[in-house]
């Protein structure tokens, strides 16, 4: 079965937007997680920050 060169054309656009689509879905996944370990991360930060301040409040008293 020969497909006509505008339907062949066709296909090729829908695959080349199918992967596109399928790529940024997994860049946006990869994005949003990336940045919720940033988040963690700075949380963690600013915990470990605050816990040394009390104990260095502590030792003043």
């Amino acid at each position: 079965m020969k497909l006509s060169p505008r339907k062949v054309e066709i296909q090729k656009q829908v695959r080349l937007c199918g992967s596109f689509v399928v790529r940024s879905a997994i860049n946006g996944w990869w994005s949003w997680w990336w940045l919720e370990q940033e988040k963690e991360k700075e949380e963690e930060e600013e915990e470990e920050e605050e816990e040394e301040n009390e104990v260095e409040k502590e030792e003043e008293d």
